[in-house]
């Protein structure tokens, strides 16, 4: 059987999908901005080459992970990334209402339901939970439909999940105990069996669970039953579980629910 080590792996989470989820903090309430009218239009502007002379005054009720400014307009930057739980604020100059909502595309103006939106269009900041991309425009000078240009995005990542140290000891006769010298779960156990000739076949043993775990089955005459402990995340996130001989890490097909 080959050695099995574990160590860190961040898994990136990437696409098109447009979560929903996070705490917003705004100094004032942000009910979804109503579509403009023909003269609000009029101001949609292009992309200035800088933000020379925008106005910083971060939101003070939530220091953010990642600052956002705008002026007419355009966001910068357009594009920031952080890691789940993180916030992100907006900030800029205020010569002309710049309405924040989040929309369910790259180019749409479609509102997301329940998205995070300020309807003020100014100093606002937004805590985000749920790893994914996330799009949002000024609803005013970012409309698709207008070539507006002031639109942006957020990579959400998720949380790295520290691997399972390699502690892991079978003990016991009839029924087998798996422990490990790991304190802060919860944990995920895999089984599989191997039979001569090495393969990864491991599947869901037991889920989400606090510490070690038993196993009274008896494994098939001429085979023998290996076993792989996983760390959860509190967002859902798995570390890898387990590694090989030469450092890669273990192929997680069928990962516990």
């Amino acid at each position: 059987m080959p050695h099995i080590n574990r160590s860190l792996v961040v898994a990136l989470l990437a696409g098109l999908a447009v979560l929903v989820g996070g705490v917003a903090l705004n100094r004032a309430g942000s009910p979804e901005p109503s579509a403009p009218s023909a003269s609000e239009r009029q101001a949609v502007c292009a992309a200035p080459a800088s933000t020379a002379g925008a106005t910083i005054d971060l939101h003070p009720y939530a220091p953010a992970d990642a600052s956002i400014t705008f002026v007419c307009c355009a966001y910068n930057p357009t594009v920031v990334t952080i890691s789940a739980g993180e916030s992100v604020s907006w900030s800029g100059n205020f010569s002309f209402p710049h309405p924040l909502r989040q929309v369910d595309g790259p180019t749409s103006d479609t509102p997301v339901p329940g998205g995070f939106a300020n309807s003020t269009g100014t100093f606002y900041s937004y805590q985000f939970n749920t790893p994914g991309t996330y799009y949002y425009q000024c609803a005013f000078h970012g409309l698709a439909q207008f070539g507006g240009t002031m639109r942006g995005s957020v990579v959400v990542l998720p949380v790295a999940v520290t691997e399972v140290s390699n502690s892991l000891v079978i003990s016991g006769s009839q029924t087998s105990t798996l422990s490990w010298n790991n304190s802060q779960g919860p944990f995920n156990v895999y089984r599989g069996v191997s039979a001569g000739s090495w393969a990864y076949n491991q599947t869901c043993f037991d889920a989400n669970i606090p510490g070690p775990s038993t196993d009274a089955a008896v494994p098939p005459a001429g085979t023998m039953y290996y076993y792989l402990v996983s760390r959860r995340g509190t967002g859902g996130q798995e570390s890898v579980i387990g590694r090989d001989s030469t450092g890669a890490a273990i192929p997680n097909t069928s990962p516990c629910p």
